[in-house]
């Protein structure tokens, strides 16, 4: 029988799969939306902290050189995880996965407590959650994958994805930090639905989300203690927490136009970190 040869094409596509995509097949518009928001985003922790990490340090760009050096790992290791297979990060989802449970709870107990919280490995150098907003899309994609039309039985894919959401959203909380909880679950949900699951387990899963939150508020004194401070805020804008009235004020100050970069005048704790929000709204408007 005659033998065929493979085409250049399919050579080349073959080439493509083993060593990743080219430069030329990267969504261009994708990379600039990325590109601009961390110009942004380096642009408004130096104009945020100069004048706190001056105080403290001495060298007005300490925080901006801090966070300089990690964004350059984070381009380096973004480039090489753009040259992966993704068949291989399929291959380490689940080490990836248990990897991260591992951590999750090694920083509750031997992390560092830092203003009522344990989010820190290692001094200041690793938070686990921050790890865990990465491996868990890894692993849910993996595992959602992996069920097929199955998904839509309740046994195969609700429950037993529920539960691996709430561990890793429970070891989080506990930390804790709402906001990393919030944002994880969220990306669950999305991911799960989109995956196939029909409204009424996106349906059952909202409702065993919200059952969740209001335990959680109820018995976690630093969730009760945020909420409350919330509504009392919406009753009363002055009653609310120091944080929170000044992340506000610096909103209003800001305007419509904003004060200007660098101008902004609202005491904010660490305006550097959660309420970096605040400070480009009173700067930039």
């Amino acid at each position: 029988m005659p033998t065929t040869t493979p085409s250049k094409n399919t050579s080349t596509k073959r080439q493509r799969q083993r060593t990743g995509p080219s430069p030329a097949h990267y969504d261009f518009v994708l990379v600039v939306i990325v590109a601009s928001l961390i110009g942004l985003g380096m642009v408004m922790i130096f104009s945020a902290s100069y004048v706190q990490a001056n105080n403290l340090y001495g060298k007005s760009a300490f925080y901006f050189l801090r966070q300089l050096q990690w964004l350059a790992v984070s381009v380096i290791a973004m480039v090489v995880a753009a040259m992966i297979d993704f068949r291989i990060l399929k291959r380490l989802a689940l080490l990836l996965m248990a990897g991260t449970v591992i951590i999750l709870i090694a920083v509750l107990l031997f992390g560092k407590d830092n203003l009522g919280s344990r989010r820190h490995l290692f001094g200041t150098s690793v938070q686990p959650s921050e790890v865990a907003k990465l491996t868990i899309i890894i692993y849910i994609a993996y595992w959602l994958s992996s069920k097929g039309s199955r998904l839509k039985e309740v046994s195969v894919g609700l429950v037993p994805f529920s539960v691996l959401l709430s561990l890793v959203a429970l070891l989080i909380v506990l930390q804790p930090d709402f906001d990393t909880t919030a944002l994880i679950v969220l990306t669950g949900l999305l991911m799960f639905f989109i995956a196939g699951a029909d409204l009424k387990q996106l349906g059952i899963a909202g409702v065993v989300a919200i059952i969740t939150f209001v335990v959680v508020v109820t018995q976690i004194d630093y969730a009760s203690v945020r909420i409350n401070e919330f509504l009392q805020f919406l009753k009363d804008p002055g009653a609310g927490s120091d944080q929170l009235t000044a992340s506000l004020r610096a909103l209003a100050n800001g305007g419509v136009l904003g004060a200007g970069l660098g101008d902004g005048t609202t005491n904010i704790l660490l305006p550097f970190t959660d309420s970096i929000f605040a400070v480009i709204g009173e700067e930039l408007g």
